[in-house]
């Protein structure tokens, strides 16, 4: 195409893995704020799936496709992701789009997701399969010169349902071998665990402990009311700086928090950013841990961290003006 012949220098990077459940883990980890798909118009691209608008959508990527099959017809331009002409001037007019204006990357990311939602999850489809079926019967009693049609829709068919077997089969293999696992790993704990209690009998049995008492109530509570403290500033903080959103953290992420009905907030400093989950489209969290990785260990949140270097700066530039 005549964008890509243009660009003087690209880099591409072979596949790890040839195994689809193995690459789609590996691409989850992926970080990305802009994703792209050209593809030039011909028969026999106009046969593929949409299946990189699947993919980037599910990773919270916006993106720009080729306005040709397949994501014509499914990308919804200016909703769901950028369709753009297989010219230099498309591809360069709807890629600034995306790099300049940062809530139109959000919106079509999060819309993107919906759409895949409430119309391309197999649970949504899988009565087509029946419909196929009941199709390939009426067209084979009704027409017998079709035959040798149905008979390879079938076979394309069965070819499908033997890889799906096949990939579950494998799945299953790995999930008894992990079960297995952690059994072993559960007896383990287990005895651990009858060892540790025969020791905190004895230790609650002793003198000692009931001396000691009263110090260990009064620690507990002063603890206690330290971690509210941290907690709430921590909270006010966060709340600030504007780099948290909350509808944006609950559709980027599993549905565990929703289900849960936690405030979100509330999940992001407990939980979420050890979990190296965005708050966010304005913070990317694992680049940020990445950089500092040693918040992990000191159990300071990021965003906090962020804000404090940001203001430490702030009144360090102000200082060197008035010297």
């Amino acid at each position: 195409m005549e964008f890509w012949k243009s660009t003087k220098e690209h880099r591409s990077s072979p596949p790890e893995t040839m195994e689809y459940l193995d690459f789609a883990n590996i691409f989850r980890k992926f970080e990305a704020d802009i994703a792209i798909a050209p593809l030039v118009s011909n028969d026999f691209n106009e046969h593929k799936s949409p299946l990189k608008f699947f993919e980037y959508s599910a990773n919270g990527f916006p993106g720009v496709y080729s306005n040709v099959k397949p994501y014509k017809g499914i990308v919804r331009h200016g909703e769901t992701g950028l369709l753009s002409e297989n010219t230099f001037e498309s591809w360069v007019e709807n890629l600034k789009k995306l790099i300049l204006d940062y809530q139109l990357r959000q919106q079509l990311a999060l819309q993107a997701q919906e759409q895949i939602k409430s119309t391309h999850l197999l649970s949504n489809n899988s009565y087509r399969w029946v419909d196929t079926y009941k199709t390939i019967i009426n067209n084979s009693q009704n027409k017998t010169e079709n035959m040798s049609v149905l008979v390879d829709t079938l076979e394309n068919i069965n070819v499908q349902l033997n890889e799906y077997a096949w990939t579950k089969e494998k799945q299953i293999s790995i999930l008894r071998e992990n079960n297995a696992r952690q059994l072993k790993e559960i007896q383990s704990l287990n005895s651990s665990l009858v060892y540790s209690h025969h020791q905190l009998q004895e230790l609650y049995s002793s003198t000692s402990w009931k001396i000691t008492s009263p110090v260990r109530k009064a620690r507990e509570i002063l603890s206690s009311f330290k971690r509210k403290l941290v907690s709430s500033s921590t909270k006010n903080i966060i709340i600030n700086s504007g780099l948290f959103d909350a509808k944006y953290y609950l559709l980027q992420n599993p549905p565990d928090i929703r289900d849960a009905k936690i405030d979100p907030l509330t999940h992001f400093i407990n939980h979420g950013w050890k979990e190296k989950r965005n708050p966010s489209a304005k913070f990317n969290l694992k680049r940020y841990l990445k950089r500092y990785p040693e918040l992990i260990e000191l159990d300071i949140n990021p965003i906090v961290d962020y804000v404090k270097k940001k203001v430490s700066l702030i009144l360090s530039l102000a200082l060197k003006k008035k010297i």
